[in-house]
């Protein structure tokens, strides 16, 4: 039995905090994070989280949303880091580039949060596409770089066919 199957199991018979604290030998504290617990692993530069990374996107798209065309929205500190991970990501050959290779094909599609219109409206939900952002991109505070919030005539074409009511629907969200 492996462990995910043992914590599986034990989070069926006695819940996922209980479950936790069989695993590592101490108890699980719900207070910041509820009762699904979630852990840190703590990863020194060069030590593979990028790589890591790109190899958990078809984990989650699997386990979590059951997809085989996930959207994820890959976030880095920095706009030099973005800008790495972003050509990682896009060469082929790279080994970043390769892992998604692995799970989606050639055809995973990959770009920055500006750069996001120029995915087709066909490609999404057929497609794995992954968007590599800033942290600062979603922050409210700091106008600059916050072009995630901003308003473009460009993805009006991703919407064409759809009826009034699921875009109102949709507008409840956003």
């Amino acid at each position: 039995m492996t462990l995910l199957q043992a914590f599986a199991r034990a989070a069926q018979l006695k819940g996922p905090a209980m479950a936790f604290g069989e695993q590592v030998g101490r108890p699980y504290n719900p207070d910041p994070f509820g009762e699904v617990p979630c852990i840190c692993l703590r990863i020194p530069t060069g030590g593979g989280k990028t790589l890591m990374a790109a190899h958990a996107v078809n984990v989650l798209a699997q386990e979590w949303r059951a997809t085989d065309a996930p959207v994820a929205v890959w976030l880095v500190p920095s706009d030099t880091i973005r800008s790495q991970t972003l050509k990682a990501l896009q060469t082929t050959g790279h080994p970043y580039r390769e892992a998604l290779e692995a799970s989606y094909g050639t055809g995973v599609r990959v770009c920055a949060l500006e750069d996001l219109a120029n995915i087709a409206p066909p490609d999404w939900g057929q497609r794995a596409v992954v968007v590599v952002a800033t942290i600062q991109s979603f922050r409210i505070d700091d106008t600059d770089k916050r072009n995630v919030y901003s308003f473009s005539e460009n993805f009006e074409r991703h919407f064409k066919g759809c009826d009034e009511q699921r875009l109102q629907g949709a507008a409840r969200f956003a």
